[in-house]
């Protein structure tokens, strides 16, 4: 009868947090203590057991940071081409960071310069920490978040050897409630909309490359088709 009672009052507690927008991988498998709290937009890996006095936010159950929702994502390969891509309607719903997890300062340890909520953000396509990446024929078409910033296509974590051909960007559209210089920055910035952003000391060659309806949040502080931290070659 004892273990029947615990297993009713864990599935009574997957339930709750299943309905305020928790994700589970695999419910049946993870434990909650009765005082456990958890922020917005996490996910929990399965097999896992969480004591008391815990509280998740802004990461999953590995401690990694959120980073947002994906059209596609490359991350760490060598050598790859993608040719006659489409990416397209592709929406954000996540709302805004709380601070029930603290100050978003704290978390995987080689993920320390992720700092404030970015959970909300959105990409088409985002390479990262790749090498000889060729990109060809790519559409990227409807791209938005409700709360967060939206990038057509992300370059970042030193990647290099990457090039974009005869590809096109449209409709990308961030968080269309007003900037208020008055709100709080922290945990939540300041929302913008891009075609391209490119990382610092990525190396990137562009030919035939469009952007347009770069759709910016209302009185963005910087708007701009493309943001910029490397030299980019046009071939």
């Amino acid at each position: 009868m004892k273990q029947l009672n615990l297993q009713k009052f864990q599935n009574s507690l997957r339930n709750k947090y299943l309905k305020s927008g928790v994700k589970m991988i695999a419910p049946d498998t993870i434990y909650f203590s009765k005082d456990t709290k958890i922020g917005k937009n996490v996910t929990i890996e399965p097999y896992v057991v969480i004591g008391s006095k815990v509280k998740i936010g802004n990461g999953d159950s590995m401690f990694h940071v959120n980073k947002g929702t994906f059209g596609l994502r490359i991350e760490g390969i060598n050598t790859c081409t993608l040719d006659n891509i489409s990416i397209n309607n592709i929406e954000s719903f996540g709302e805004e960071g709380s601070y029930l997890a603290g100050n978003y300062q704290k978390s995987h340890p080689k993920q320390a310069h992720l700092n404030g909520y970015l959970g909300n953000p959105i990409f088409g396509l985002d390479i990262n920490a790749s090498n000889d990446i060729n990109v060809e024929n790519l559409s990227i078409n409807s791209i938005s978040s409700k709360t967060g910033s939206a990038s057509g296509i992300c370059i970042n974590g030193e990647s290099i050897k990457v090039s974009l051909k005869n590809s096109t960007v449209e409709n990308i559209k961030s968080c269309q409630d007003s900037f208020d210089s008055k709100k709080a920055v922290w945990p939540n910035q300041p929302t913008n909309s891009r075609g391209l952003v490119v990382g610092a000391k990525c190396d990137l060659t562009t030919q035939n490359l469009i952007l347009r309806n770069i759709d910016q949040t209302p009185n963005c502080l910087v708007p701009s088709d493309c943001e910029l931290y490397s030299v980019i070659k046009n071939s």
